[in-house]
C-alpha cells in the first residue's frame, strides 16, 4: 500500500498537482464553527440580569492561586457548606495516618493529635505523601462545596478572591467587546484554553480580546478540543511557536494528543 501511495504522489507531482500532507485532523476555516462576531456590550450593560457565567468560581481561583499553606485543615472544613461531603473524604485520608511526626514536645505520648490543627504547609513539609492525598481531595472542591467569593482566602493563597473572580468574568467582558457564538458549548474547555464563557439570554458565547494582539489561537484551541479538528486557517499550521505561546504548552500538547491522525492523509488538488 505504501508503494502505491508513493507512486500516486509522484504522478501527481509530475503533472504539477498540489499535494498536501496532513498529519493532524483538519477541519474547515474558523468561521465554519463560530458565528459572526457580535458587539453585545451595551446590551449586556442594560440587561445585566440576563447575564450568567456557566463556570465554577472555585476553579477560577484554583487556576490562578495555590492553596493557602497557613490555613489548617480544620479552617478549610469549617468553611465548607453544611451539605458538602468533602469533610468525610478528608477524614478518610487521615483515618489510618501516622501523625506522630507532628507531636509537640509539651504533649505526652498518650495525647492524641488532632489532624484538623495541622497547617497545610506543615503537612506538606513533614508528610508529603499524606499532603498529596489531601490535595487530591481538595482538588475536587467546587462551588457546591465552598463559597469562594467570601471564604476563598481560607482555601487559596489570595487576599481578594472576589476580585480575581470578577476579573475573570464581569471585568473580562468590559475589556473585550467582541463575542463569538460557537457551535459547541463547553465552559470547562473554554476556561482551559483561556476564553471567558458566558450566557446572555440563555445563548452561549465566548469572549476574546487581546488589545491589538492576535489571540485567535485560543478560539482554534477551543474548536480543536470540542470538535476534534483544527481549523484549516489556524496559526497552528503556519506559526506553531506563536500558537503555543498564546494557548500555553499544556493546551498545545493536549491538542497534539487529541487531534493527531493515526496515519498521514494526502490531499491532492488540481488547478483549473
Amino acid at each position: 500500500m505504501k508503494e502505491q501511495i508513493n507512486k500516486i504522489i509522484e504522478l501527481a507531482k509530475e503533472i504539477h498537482a498540489n499535494v498536501e500532507i496532513q498529519e493532524f485532523r483538519v477541519g474547515q476555516d474558523r468561521s465554519s464553527y463560530l458565528d459572526a462576531n457580535r458587539d453585545l456590550y451595551d446590551d449586556i450593560k442594560e440587561n445585566i440580569d440576563d447575564l450568567e457565567f456557566p463556570v465554577d468560581y472555585v476553579n477560577i481561583l484554583r487556576d490562578e492561586c495555590s492553596y493557602n499553606g497557613s490555613s489548617t485543615i480544620g479552617d478549610i472544613i469549617d468553611n465548607l457548606h453544611k451539605y458538602s461531603t468533602i469533610d468525610s473524604d478528608i477524614e478518610d485520608v487521615f483515618s489510618n495516618a501516622n501523625l506522630s511526626v507532628f507531636k509537640q514536645e509539651e504533649k505526652s505520648n498518650e495525647e492524641e493529635i488532632d489532624y484538623k490543627e495541622i497547617p497545610l504547609s506543615e503537612l506538606e513539609e513533614k508528610t508529603p505523601e499524606l499532603y498529596k492525598s489531601l490535595i487530591e481531595v481538595l482538588d475536587t472542591i467546587t462551588d457546591e462545596d465552598f463559597d469562594v467569593r467570601n471564604d476563598g482566602s481560607v482555601l487559596f493563597d489570595c487576599d481578594y478572591p472576589d476580585e480575581v473572580v470578577d476579573n475573570n468574568t464581569y471585568e473580562a467582558l468590559a475589556y473585550w467587546t467582541i463575542y463569538w457564538n460557537p457551535n459547541y458549548e463547553d465552559a470547562e474547555i473554554a476556561q482551559f484554553v483561556g476564553l471567558t464563557a458566558f450566557k446572555f439570554r440563555d445563548e452561549f458565547y465566548l469572549a476574546l480580546g487581546g488589545c491589538g494582539m492576535d489571540l485567535s489561537p485560543k478560539l482554534d484551541a477551543y474548536i480543536a478540543l470540542t470538535v476534534g479538528v483544527i481549523p484549516s486557517d489556524s496559526e497552528f499550521f503556519r506559526q506553531s511557536d506563536y500558537f503555543k505561546s498564546v494557548v500555553s504548552e499544556k493546551v498545545y500538547d493536549r491538542i497534539i494528543k487529541e487531534c493527531k491522525r493515526d496515519s498521514k492523509r494526502y490531499v491532492i488538488t488540481f488547478e483549473e
